[in-house]
């Protein structure tokens, strides 16, 4: 929901796009009306909508079972989404189920002119620019982008890495936690601040090895963000 909870956008697994790739996943943007007495899809974002005038087609972005859609969250105008597929592959498919996230703006609350922004993930982008690039952080399976969250403005996102293995890839399937900022609510040079997990260190990390910490298979599932993002 945006925060005036008239604005919706619902991940589904979309068995049969309108074109011929199998599960990429798609996500269903909805206006809703008062008290949520009804609600009227807009349009569609994924591989092959193009029908609808709120569609958004990024079907040259999806591949085959990504799941994109696993994650999904708008700041609270409704202007901007993050989506994740969190079997994606990574830059030409390099590297299985690592996962990504997908930065996607509109013109305005009103799901207009939805575009594809920018991308996080293995092999996307580089320092400075809209897209990041965190190959060295990610690997096989780690699945990330199971639970996505922003906060009220969207310049800071949180998302989880389902396998993750901790920082030495010590702790089989333990999760993670990934905290990212932006430098302003245009999803503009996407920065990873720190990782939340076993192991990891650092002014913006959070260790939670130990006895009242993640466990292997523990698989850290879902996030949230409070408004300010400071929580």
């Amino acid at each position: 929901f945006d925060k005036d909870a008239d604005r919706l956008a619902v991940g589904f697994n979309d068995a049969s796009p309108p074109s011929s790739k199998t599960r990429p996943g798609a996500v269903n943007l909805y206006t809703l009306s008062a008290d949520l007495a009804s609600a009227t899809l807009v349009g569609s974002i994924g591989n092959g909508y193009s029908t609808k005038s709120k569609d958004v087609d990024l079907s040259s972005s999806l591949d085959a079972k990504d799941i994109f859609g696993e994650g999904v969250d708008l700041n609270e105008t409704g202007s901007r989404l993050v989506v994740s597929g969190m079997y994606a592959d990574g830059k030409d498919n390099t590297k299985n189920s690592t996962g990504e996230v997908m930065l996607i703006k509109f013109d305005d609350d009103d799901f207009t002119n939805g575009s594809l922004y920018g991308r996080i993930g293995s092999g996307y982008g580089s320092v400075g620019g809209n897209s990041l690039d965190i190959d060295a952080n990610l690997d096989n399976n780690d699945e990330f982008g199971r639970g996505i969250s922003l906060d009220r403005d969207g310049d800071r996102m949180a998302v989880t890495a389902n396998s993750d293995d901790g920082n030495g890839n010590g702790n089989a399937d333990a999760g993670a936690v990934y905290l990212f900022t932006f430098d302003d609510t245009n999803f503009s040079n996407p920065t990873l601040k720190g990782t939340i997990g076993r192991g990891y260190a650092g002014t913006y990390s959070l260790d939670l090895s130990g006895s009242t910490g993640l466990i292997d298979g523990d698989k850290v599932w879902r996030v949230a963000l409070d408004g300010d993002g400071d929580r």
